[in-house]
């Protein structure tokens, strides 16, 4: 029996697109991600998606609905998020440290150094401080 192979080259963009204007519509949200100074709603399969720490935490108890972290800044996550849903973001430059440093915490992939098995490119100008790409 023969097959047909059905292909779209522009999936992984409109799937890219769906999913991020879900979150900006606030739709369809199964986690809220809260931190001291706020909370962000999402979808866990996203989070999961490019963050083992947060797939684990949701892993545990399939139920969990909401999940706290005092350490991180509601804003570093915002960033974080955008850059999970859209693969993609745009930091300022006073906010980079602190966003490096939550996406480790959560072990996103494509913030992770190269001692933890990720590859990464590094910021021009800025010593060693591993990012995925910067887009100016």
């Amino acid at each position: 029996m023969d097959e047909v192979i059905l292909t779209c080259d522009t999936h992984n963009k409109m799937l890219t697109e769906a999913l991020f204007d879900y979150y900006k519509k606030e739709e369809m949200f199964d986690a809220t991600v809260c931190f001291e100074d706020g909370k962000i709603r999402a979808h866990k399969l996203i989070l999961s998606a490019l963050s083992p720490k947060l797939a684990h935490v949701f892993k545990i108890d399939e139920e969990t609905r909401h999940v706290y972290f005092t350490s991180i800044s509601k804003s570093s996550m915002e960033y974080l998020i955008e850059y999970i849903y859209r693969g993609k973001v745009s930091v300022p430059s006073e906010a980079l440290a602190s966003v490096i440093e939550a996406a480790e915490y959560f072990q996103i992939k494509g913030f992770m150094s190269q001692n933890n098995g990720i590859e990464n490119k590094v910021l021009k100008g800025v010593e060693n401080l591993p990012v995925m790409e910067v887009e100016k």
